[in-house]
């Protein structure tokens, strides 16, 4: 097989069943798949290594590259190859098991459409990110990868080759015939009819996923963006617990070649709580359902001091490593595995957790008792700590600040417990301690963070430099819409940080070498502010801008290359994703008669 070049990041698709993922390229190759759960040690990792990581490629005889789809609103993957022979079809997905140990699957699906073909099959399983070798058993209808870090089996009714520790083969298909692969975890023999066994995984898939996405309450513009964005947070949905991934890969670059390379298959309060507000914004109330029970057992363990992130099944270690045996995404490293953010303190968290309850409510959701009870300590919580300095949303590693946005949110954490005092059932002296707290703060935000000559809120006390999040401090509610300065700090972040319609999240130095892309999320609120503001056209364009910054699938990474428009970051990234819907709907709701 020839040498392979690293694929850009937006020319992957995904498919998942709500425990993992897989990435596969539109050149057929499974690129990136943990199992059997998002934070599991990588099965495929060649998308952060050519050579070491591991894939599974099936792709056409004289076609480098297909075209890719989705099966309507499913999370159906469909590449088409096109040579001068013929046409083949691969369409790849996942069961939808919703516990780990239920025999998770993928399967890959070829059926030749037109003309004749020859289809080609490498599988090469490097798992525990590829620092483990595999031995190889043939069996008939399957291949058994033998490892110390777990066993793994191809089921197909294909005779491939075996070449050490992978398995390679080409065969002939001609219009109408098809063969199938199933990749799973080795438990116990296979003993059914493989073709009958995917078409019935097939059937039950497309019902999964079409029924969820038809709960979707959206119709009107960018109705496309909305399903898509949903139905991708949905795969981000850890199942079993009800927790939210902030994407499902570790160390794509937020700049080529560079050091800021993270990994996000952990929950971050934060990003799972604004999920969950645009899932009840959507029509989707089990999710907040479920994240609020995952909450609840995670307050039970840790107390009120809430870690910023978790592991999916409530992990709190997330010490995190290095993998220096590999060289990276298109070499850029180091490649990363846990999260040191895990141990900082920052106070914003506990402002989007009140605010995601207090949405729910305003919808006529209910809470329940022990959610009250734990609401009650949170909003108490912040009521006596808000003046604590932390490392900020950014999660700055350069020491601790009285971060703007940080406080902004202490200040949200106390206004939604004011507006679900009786919901809490807060008696008189606790509301009036929150109404207390909330008029200081204010004070504090207004001598402190206001920089009048820079006419803006600026990134912490004593700041010159701007931050993106601050464009939050009017759709949070703090400053209204009609407060000139809402205007004026808009303006001036805009000449600081926005480059043609992509906005950088800051401009000062933050202890790490290099530099980042634009961020995707902070776009999205410099065109919700632009809609508070009523300028329809400047947030349309930015919204139309952001669809073409997307794959071609429809999916969004963390950031985006400003010269090139190119996906940088971990992918699909929740927070670009929510925040694509939270823009749609608000300027829908602003603007009904725009379109």
């Amino acid at each position: 097989m020839s040498k392979r070049s690293y694929l850009n990041i937006g020319e992957y698709g995904i498919v998942g069943d709500t425990l993992s993922v897989a990435l596969i390229g539109i050149d057929g190759s499974v690129d990136w798949l943990c199992l059997p759960r998002f934070d599991s040690a990588s099965v495929f990792a060649a998308i952060l290594d050519r050579r070491k990581g591991g894939h599974f490629r099936l792709w056409a005889e004289r076609a480098e590259v297909g075209q890719q789809s989705y099966s309507g609103y499913t999370n159906i993957l469909l590449t088409t190859f096109r040579t001068p022979r013929g046409i083949v079809e691969v369409t790849d997905f996942m069961p939808v098991r919703n516990a780990p140990g239920k025999g998770q699957e993928l399967h890959r699906i070829v059926k030749c459409l037109q003309g004749r073909i020859t289809l080609n099959i490498h599988c090469s399983p490097k798992p525990d990110y590829g620092r483990q070798t595999t031995r190889v058993e043939v069996k008939p209808g399957h291949y058994v990868f033998r490892s110390d870090a777990g066993d793994f089996e191809l089921l197909t009714d294909v005779s491939l080759d075996v070449t050490g520790n992978e398995i390679n083969g080409a065969i002939g298909l001609e219009k109408g015939d098809q063969q199938h692969f199933v990749f799973r975890e080795f438990s116990t023999e296979f003993g059914g009819d493989l073709a009958e066994h995917c078409t019935a995984e097939l059937k039950s898939a497309q019902e999964y996923w079409g029924k969820w996405a038809d709960r979707c309450v959206y119709s009107g513009p960018w109705e496309e963006v909305i399903r898509r964005s949903a139905l991708v947070l949905k795969m981000l949905v850890y199942s079993p617990t009800g927790s939210i991934v902030a994407a499902p890969t570790t160390s794509l670059p937020e700049e080529i070649g560079g050091e800021r390379n993270w990994d996000y298959r952990f929950s971050w309060l934060r990003d799972a709580a604004m999920t969950l507000h645009t899932f009840a914004s959507l029509g989707y109330k089990e999710e907040y359902k479920d994240y609020m029970g995952w909450i609840r057992r995670l307050c039970a363990e840790c107390g009120l001091n809430l870690q910023v992130l978790f592991g999916i099944e409530g992990l709190r270690d997330m010490r995190e490593s290095t993998l220096s045996h590999l060289e990276g995404y298109k070499r850029s490293r180091p490649v990363r595995i846990g999260n040191a953010a895990a141990i900082q303190f920052q106070l914003d968290v506990y402002g989007e957790v009140l605010d995601a309850a207090y949405h729910h409510v305003s919808r006529g959701g209910t809470l329940e008792q022990d959610t009250i009870h734990l609401l009650k300590e949170l909003v108490g919580f912040i009521a006596n700590n808000w003046a604590r300095p932390d490392q900020g949303i950014w999660e700055m590693r350069d020491g601790m600040q009285h971060y703007l946005y940080s406080k902004l949110m202490c200040w949200v954490a106390l206004d939604r417990g004011l507006h679900l005092k009786d919901t809490l059932n807060l008696p008189a002296k606790e509301i009036s301690k929150l109404r207390k707290a909330k008029t200081v703060l204010e004070t504090e935000i207004e001598s402190k963070g206001w920089n009048k000559k820079k006419n803006s809120f600026t990134v912490h006390y004593g700041s010159w430099q701007l931050d993106a999040s601050l464009l939050n401090f009017p759709l949070m509610g703090y400053l209204q819409p009609d407060d000139p300065r809402v205007l004026s700090m808009v303006r001036a972040i805009e000449e600081e940080l926005r480059v043609g319609n992509l906005v950088k999240r800051y401009s000062l130095p933050d202890g790490l070498e290099g530099n980042e892309g634009a961020f995707l999320l902070c776009t999205c609120w410099l065109a919700d502010c632009l809609v508070l503001l009523d300028d329809a056209d400047g947030a349309a364009e930015i919204i139309d801008s952001l669809w073409r910054t997307a794959s071609p699938l429809g999916l969004l990474a963390e950031e985006a290359d400003i010269k090139t428009g190119r996906l940088l970051g971990n992918y699909p990234q929740a927070l670009s994703h929510l925040g694509l819907i939270n823009t749609i709907l608000g300027f829908r709701a602003k603007f009904p008669d725009y379109f």
